[in-house]
């Protein structure tokens, strides 16, 4: 897999500020806590998979350009495909498994970009939020990036698994959180086995306990 190019913030303003705008009118679309989101240096997104729209409402939320890993048949969807690419989309095969995505990501990383991956590694079937793999965990010590956890919420109702079309006017809220880094996971320094299975386990018990959000509250009420 040929590494992607990262994308420059100018590429895609106008395109993410026009989406704010018509998600904004058809869903109540708000997003919160982008100060928490690092200005410099690689960073890695990691958030709960609900519905396709996904990918474009974390990138829109914010106001940096970033990648993100997508399924390899959706850019067979045009203009779907057309969108998520211009968006920064690479493809993953799940046929012949994440390994080239996995080389890709972390070649972003270090080039001090900034990537969206989602740990369940599919959509959730009831919105709620699925074992995740620990690949987030594992690029992120590799790359020295810190994570942002997104977590989505509303969408589920929007775009469910399994229904063709999506529902109108049924708010949607984006939350980004505070970066879990190699402090938060309370070690400076991963030198041998034990303590990477140490920093894993605390990256996603950090990561798992942001994206589990309360269940049925309002998103009005939320953050």
């Amino acid at each position: 897999m040929t590494p992607p190019t990262v994308l420059t913030p100018p590429r895609l303003t106008w395109l993410r500020r026009t989406l704010r705008l018509v998600f904004r009118m058809f869903y109540g679309f708000r997003s919160v806590g982008q100060e928490n989101i690092p200005r410099a240096g690689p960073v890695l997104f990691a958030s709960n998979h609900v519905t396709y729209y996904d990918p474009v409402l974390v990138a829109i939320g914010q106001d940096e350009a970033m990648n993100f890993l997508a399924w390899d048949a959706l850019f067979k969807v045009e203009p779907f495909g057309w969108l998520i690419r211009i968006f920064g989309a690479y493809p993953v095969s799940i046929e012949r498994g994440g390994v080239g995505a996995y080389r890709a990501t972390l070649h972003v990383l270090r080039q001090g970009g900034r990537v969206l991956i989602f740990p369940e590694a599919g959509r959730s079937d009831d919105g709620g939020l699925m074992e995740m793999r620990e690949g987030v965990a594992h690029l992120a010590l590799r790359a020295g990036a810190p994570i942002v956890p997104v977590r989505i919420e509303g969408a589920y109702r929007v775009w469910p698994k399994g229904q063709r079309l999506p529902h109108f006017h049924r708010p949607i809220l984006v939350t980004y959180g505070k970066p879990i880094t190699l402090a938060a996971a309370r070690t400076t320094e991963v030198t041998g086995k034990d303590e990477q299975e140490a920093a894993t386990a605390e990256i996603m018990r950090q990561l798992r306990e942001f994206l589990a959000a309360p269940a049925e509250r309002k998103i009005e009420d939320a953050a």
